[in-house]
């Protein structure tokens, strides 16, 4: 996936981690020695962990409930024996689902991923953070969405947390307009990167950018930012 998997990369690592953590797998063999087999094993393990998770007053922490329902599909697939299909993008694609899961974004070429549009989660998912950082409009938690089908042409606008399936033309030409705007914004504010953060009085501040994830730094270090302000380390 190019861009995509080198952005994937630090959260992958995490999710190897929470596999591998004692308590995790201790909460699985304990299911079994109580005879459960290893799918119903897995299932209890994943809730566990994810209410856990669901408990957490910090938004943030919160939201990393949806990364353990990841990891257990993750691990139900494996089981199963289903690999993921590996055909050749040739075109255009907005990844559609319940969840979508930072791997399922890795599977991408970064030229062919357009957009991501989410039935659950947040704006503190890890699928919305990579979004930001890959520059690629996001919706999520939008509830399920019916008639969809592969091939269906959708506008996904992040901005304004809104899809529209199959736009009309006046619609369509509305958004193209925007996006040739965006783009020359874009190119006009790169050119003010380098140039010192000041006020017209001559006050100098600092920029700073937020951030908890290598991916999420991506943003921040590409316009400009001098620094980091906050750093999560959960």
């Amino acid at each position: 996936g190019g861009d995509v998997g080198e952005g994937c990369s630090g959260m992958l690592n995490a999710y190897r981690m929470l596999l591998n953590d004692l308590a995790f797998v201790s909460e699985v063999e304990r299911n079994i020695r109580e005879d459960n087999w290893l799918p119903g094993a897995l299932k209890n393990a994943i809730q566990h962990f994810s209410e856990v998770f669901l408990a957490m007053e910090d938004p943030y922490l919160k939201a990393r409930h949806e990364d353990i329902h990841h990891l257990g599909n993750k691990l139900f697939n494996a089981w199963k024996g289903a690999h993921a299909a590996g055909e050749e993008v040739e075109q255009d694609i907005v990844l559609v689902g319940q969840q979508v899961s930072i791997s399922d974004i890795a599977s991408i070429p970064a030229n062919r991923l357009k957009g991501i549009l989410c039935f659950g989660g947040s704006g503190l998912s890890h699928t919305a953070v990579l979004a930001n950082a890959l520059g690629v409009p996001a919706v999520m938690g939008t509830g399920r969405i019916g008639g969809l089908n592969d091939g269906q042409l959708l506008v996904v606008d992040g901005d304004q947390a809104q899809v529209h399936i199959s736009p009309n033309k006046l619609l369509l030409n509305e958004y193209k307009k925007i996006i040739r705007e965006s783009k020359a914004l874009t190119r006009q504010l790169r050119s003010l990167r380098e140039a010192p953060s000041e006020t017209t009085d001559k006050h100098k501040i600092s920029l700073y950018t937020n951030t908890g994830l290598l991916t999420d730094i991506s943003p921040g270090l590409k316009n400009g930012a001098q620094g980091v302000g906050l750093y999560r380390t959960e």
